[in-house]
C-alpha cells in the first residue's frame, strides 16, 4: 500500500490560488450499505488490488466486504479461522493482501498466528509466530504498525517485569525483535503518554511524571528509545519544570531524525493553557537532559480566537492537541482544537428496558470549535499562526462525527470537517498556504444522502483521494472524495 508520511513541505501561495480553482471540480462517490448492528469494530483497509475492502470484527465471527473503485458492493466473505473465538489484536493491509494478527487457546496452549489473506478471503498463508502456556502468565497484548505497515508491534505491561515487546517484520512473516524494558509500578492514569514503532524501527517509549500543582519544580517527561537494529536502549529526560502540562504528545520526525514532544502549558491545574511547549530530541540520543522550550500565547493570536467575545484575553481555553506535521527543514505544525465535553443532568426520571425506574438521567455535550494552528521554525520560533473558526455541537454520541480530517501531502493540506452534527449537513475545508493564510470552500451537501460522516476515521488513497466511513442507524456507508 502506498506510503504516505506526515512529512509536508507547503506550497507557494500562487500554486495555492491556482489548485484551489482547479480542484473546485471534485467527485464524490458513494457505496451501498452496510448492516453493523452486530459488529464490534470495522476496519478500512483501503485499496487492495484495485478494491476497496472493509474489515469488520463481529466478535466470533469476521468479514470482509468489497466494493469496486466505484464503490459498488461486489460480495461478503466471512473468513475461516482455526477457531471461532480468537484474540484479535489487528489488521494490516497492503498493496494485494492483508495480514490479520490473532491468538487462539488450543488444549493447554494459547497461539499467536499471523494469516495472510487476499481480498477474496482466500487464505494465502498461515504462520505460527509463537505459543504461550496456559499455566505461564499470560499477557494481553497491544498492537501497533509504523506508518509504512512494514512492522508491528505487540506490546504489554506487567507491574512485575515492566513492558514487553515483540516486533514482526510483515515482509518475512516472523519476530525480529523481543525485549523486556524493566519498569516500577506505572500510574496509567497519570504517567504513561504513549508507544510508538517509527518505519526506522525505533521504538519510542514517553511517561510523565510530577504533572501535578504540588510537584510540578520537578516535572519531566521520561523518554526511552529502543533501538531494534542494534537492540540498543538509550534514555532522556525532558525538563518542563514550574509548568503544568494540560495535553502533550510525542511524534517522530524521520527526515530530520528528531523525537519531538508538543503540548499546551500553564502554570496551574487548568483546562486553559498559556502557551504552546516543544522539545525536540535528536537520535542517537546523547544528552541525559534537556530542557522544553516555551512559545507563550500572543495577544494577537487569542484576538483571532475570540474576537470581542472576550475582554480580557490570558488563555487559550479548552484546547487539545490534535496532529503534527514536520516541514522537511526540521521545522514543524501544531493543530490544536477546542474540545470540551459537559454531563448535565435532566429534570425528569427515566426508565430501563425492565421497567425499573433509574433516577435522573443525564446527557453529554460535545463542543468542538475553533482550530489554532502553530508553525514552528527550525530554530524555535514561531513562523505563523492561524485560526480557523467551526461550531460543532453533538449529544451522547463520544463526538464521533466532529473534530476535522488532515488530509496531507508534499504539494497540498486540506482541513475537512462537517459544518454541523445533524442529518441534512454542509461539509467544508480550508486550503492552507505556505505563510499560513486559508481558503474556506463548500466540499459537498448531505442533504438527501443519508450520511453522518466520521472525519477522525478517514483514511488517504492517494495523493488525491480519500475515503471516510458514514454511520447512521447501524448503517455503514463508505464515501470516497478525489480531486
Amino acid at each position: 500500500m502506498t506510503h504516505y508520511t506526515k512529512q509536508i513541505s507547503f506550497f507557494s501561495t500562487i500554486a495555492f490560488i491556482l489548485c484551489s480553482l482547479w480542484l473546485s471540480g471534485q467527485t464524490v462517490r458513494i457505496s451501498d450499505e452496510v448492516n453493523i448492528r452486530n459488529d464490534y469494530s470495522y476496519d478500512l483497509l483501503g485499496d487492495i488490488n484495485s478494491n476497496i475492502v472493509l474489515f469488520r470484527d463481529s466478535g466470533k465471527k469476521k468479514y470482509i466486504d468489497v466494493f469496486d473503485e466505484k464503490l459498488s458492493h461486489k460480495y461478503q466473505r466471512e473468513l475461516r479461522l482455526e477457531k471461532d473465538n480468537v484474540l484479535f489484536h489487528g489488521v494490516i493491509p497492503f498493496d494485494t493482501c492483508f495480514h490479520m494478527l490473532y491468538s487462539y487457546s488450543e488444549k493447554d496452549s494459547v497461539h499467536t498466528v499471523l494469516r495472510k489473506l487476499d481480498d477474496t478471503g482466500a487464505t494465502l498463508d498461515t504462520v505460527r509466530l509463537f505459543t504461550t502456556e496456559k499455566k505461564d502468565k499470560l499477557l494481553k497484548f497491544e498492537m501497533m504498525s509504523n506508518d509504512a505497515k512494514t512492522h508491528s508491534l505487540l506490546y504489554a505491561y506487567h507491574k512485575s517485569e515492566g513492558f514487553k515487546f515483540i516486533l514482526l517484520d510483515h515482509h518475512r512473516k516472523k519476530i525480529m525483535f523481543t525485549s523486556i524494558v524493566e519498569w516500577e509500578k506505572i500510574d496509567f492514569n497519570d504517567e504513561f503518554v504513549s508507544i510508538d514503532l517509527s518505519d526506522d524501527l525505533y521504538i519510542f517509549i514517553l511517561l510523565e511524571q510530577n504533572n501535578k500543582k504540588g510537584e510540578m519544580e520537578d516535572h519531566y517527561f521520561d523518554l526511552t528509545v529502543l533501538d531494534t537494529k542494534t537492540k540498543s536502549q538509550a534514555n532522556q529526560k525532558i525538563l518542563v519544570s514550574n509548568q503544568i502540562s494540560i495535553d502533550a504528545q510525542g511524534n517522530y520526525d524521520p527526515v530530520n531524525k528528531q523525537y519531538v514532544i508538543t503540548g499546551l502549558y500553564n502554570e496551574k491545574s487548568s483546562a486553559h493553557s498559556k502557551g504552546l511547549f516543544f522539545s525536540r530530541s535528536k537520535l542517537p540520543l546523547k544528552e541525559e537532559f534537556i530542557t522544553a522550550e516555551f512559545i507563550p500565547h500572543s495577544v494577537s493570536f487569542l484576538k483571532e480566537v475570540y474576537g470581542r467575545k472576550k475582554k480580557k484575553l490570558e488563555n487559550l481555553e479548552h484546547h487539545v492537541i490534535q496532529d503534527v506535521l514536520f516541514n522537511l527543514d526540521g521545522g514543524f505544525v501544531v493543530f490544536s482544537e477546542y474540545a470540551k465535553t459537559f454531563t448535565r443532568k435532566s429534570s425528569y426520571q427515566t426508565y430501563s428496558q425492565m421497567g425499573g425506574r433509574r433516577g435522573l438521567g443525564a446527557w453529554t455535550d460535545h463542543h468542538m470549535e475553533e482550530i489554532g494552528i502553530l508553525a514552528i521554525s527550525p530554530a524555535g520560533e514561531l513562523r505563523w499562526k492561524n485560526v480557523l473558526h467551526k461550531n460543532q455541537f453533538s449529544q451522547d454520541d463520544g463526538a464521533a462525527f466532529s473534530s476535522f480530517y488532515l488530509f496531507s501531502t508534499p504539494s497540498i493540506l486540506r482541513i475537512v470537517f462537517n459544518e454541523e452534527i445533524k442529518n441534512n449537513n454542509l461539509v467544508s475545508e480550508y486550503l492552507i498556504a505556505t505563510n499560513g493564510k486559508s481558503k474556506r470552500s463548500s466540499l459537498l451537501n448531505t442533504e438527501y444522502q443519508n450520511l453522518k460522516l466520521r472525519f477522525r476515521e478517514a483514511i488517504q488513497l492517494t495523493n488525491k483521494a480519500f475515503l471516510v466511513p458514514s454511520e447512521k442507524s447501524n448503517l455503514l456507508k463508505l464515501v470516497k472524495i478525489s480531486y
